[in-house]
């Protein structure tokens, strides 16, 4: 027999020889570990370190764990407990997560070990245990193992509460639950071992104070925007992942007493629109969004939106549940001003496109919410999103801040924008005084 281990090829009695290695170096080597004795193992041996590794998850008596579940699985695998490396866990970040097992019975068949964190969105791992090295049909009975791993938190899931899940599974497969314990056996074959608490953080964008004169032709290259900061790339809209760099699509905002400036960038190999009619259905095509809710209570909250051909659609909607659209779009943003500059061609999809970028500004005076000028320190919730449709496939969504869905409509996920600056003072004019008269002095 011939095999492959770590990328060279040996036959089977150096295989076996350095099986022996390994166990001459470390202690006895598990034949369920071996690679060499079971059928049913893996071809790669593992190295010297690996099974250090191995050896080091494995604990000589009962563990005290943060969260003792005493479930079991088929009757040959015991789940101790977990540990949380935070409770609560701040969405976005990854928590660690620490699954402490006891192997009762020999498990013959190949299982991935699986553990969920489900809210709205998902954070899952299939996986073997110790880093992929120890898998579960080399499981010895009479280990406790101690197993550590990751679980990255998506940033669109929702802050509240998640549910804790494990399993093993093959495919479609799950392994029976022979002892629930502490967990909840669930419809799709795995166990709920906990809810765990999650906080959602939104982004904060700070809105520096406009100094200069901003020209509306849609290329932010006056002065002006050059002391605001730049923005945070957009990010996939539902999950919050990282978008296609190609996708490139940042924004910066200035703010004055009397206006909010808005100005967006996005990085587009081929451009497209075709709508030029006020307040038609643009998210058809290709648009970037704004969504602003000035009073920060969820409502109303303001829609406004803009295609590479410079049309507009504009609503006002009373709050995420009441999204009556033909009644939203009736409603105007009065003074609203915008321009596009496009370095392609929108109106055809066979050309070398490269970029398009939108300048907006509304007056304060025509938003909702506002009952005078913002001053600084003010805070408003908003955010910002992209429409990209290729040619073929499906539409990409992109978002400031991930809503952890399908609908943009969400404005409890928006960011949060804070204005600073104080208005620019013109420097005090002398006052003018008189001449002093001298004092007179005796003559000498």
């Amino acid at each position: 027999m011939t095999s492959i281990v770590r990328g060279h090829r040996t036959t089977r009695s150096s295989l076996l020889a350095a099986c022996v290695l390994v166990a001459c170096c470390t202690g006895p080597l598990p034949a369920a570990l071996s690679g060499c004795q079971s059928r049913d193992a893996p071809a790669r041996v593992l190295t010297q370190e690996e099974w250090r590794r191995v050896q080091r998850s494995l604990l000589p008596e009962e563990p005290v764990v943060q969260h003792p579940i005493d479930a079991v699985f088929h009757e040959s695998i015991r789940l101790i407990g977990y540990d949380l490396s935070s409770d609560p866990i701040r969405v976005g970040s990854p928590v660690e997560v620490t699954l402490f097992w006891e192997v009762l019975q020999p498990v013959r068949e190949r299982w991935w070990l699986h553990t969920s964190l489900l809210a709205n969105l998902e954070a899952r791992s299939d996986r073997n245990a110790v880093d992929g090295l120890y898998a579960v049909h080399q499981w010895v009975p009479g280990h406790r193992i101690v197993d550590h791993f990751t679980l990255d938190i998506p940033p669109g899931m929702d802050g509240g509460s998640a549910e804790l899940r494990v399993g093993f599974r093959q495919g479609d497969r799950w392994m029976p639950v022979s002892r629930q314990g502490e967990g909840a056996l669930r419809d799709d074959g795995t166990l709920s071992i906990g809810t765990i608490r999650t906080r959602w953080f939104p982004p904060v964008y700070t809105v520096r104070r406009a100094s200069g004169t901003i020209r509306m032709d849609g290329r932010l290259d006056d002065l002006a925007w050059r002391r605001a900061l730049p923005s945070s790339s957009l990010v996939l809209a539902r999950d919050g992942l990282d978008a296609d760099p190609d996708l490139e699509t940042t924004f910066r905002m200035l703010w004055d007493d009397d206006a909010l400036y808005v100005g967006i960038e996005g990085a587009d190999q081929d451009i497209w629109a075709t709508h030029t009619e006020r307040d038609a259905n643009l998210w058809e095509e290709e648009v970037f969004e704004l969504f602003l809710d000035p009073g920060g209570e969820g409502g109303p909250y303001v829609e406004l939106q803009i295609n590479p051909l410079g049309t507009v659609f504009d609503a006002l909607f009373p709050s995420a549940s009441d999204r009556n659209l033909q009644r939203a779009r009736q409603w105007t943003i009065e003074g609203l001003e915008t321009a596009v500059h496009v370095d392609g061609d929108p109106t055809r999809r066979d050309t070398a496109d490269r970029s398009w970028s939108a300048e907006i500004r509304i007056p304060w005076a025509a938003l909702p919410g506002l009952d005078a000028p913002p001053a600084d320190g003010r805070t408003l919730r908003a955010n910002v999103y992209r429409y990209e449709r290729p040619a073929e496939g499906e539409p990409i969504l992109l978002a400031w801040s991930a809503v952890g869905g399908p609908s943009f409509h969400r404005p409890s996920r928006f960011g949060q924008l804070v204005l600073r600056g104080e208005p620019r003072q013109a420097p005090a004019r002398p006052t003018p005084t008189a001449t002093p008269t001298p004092t007179p002095t005796p003559d000498d």
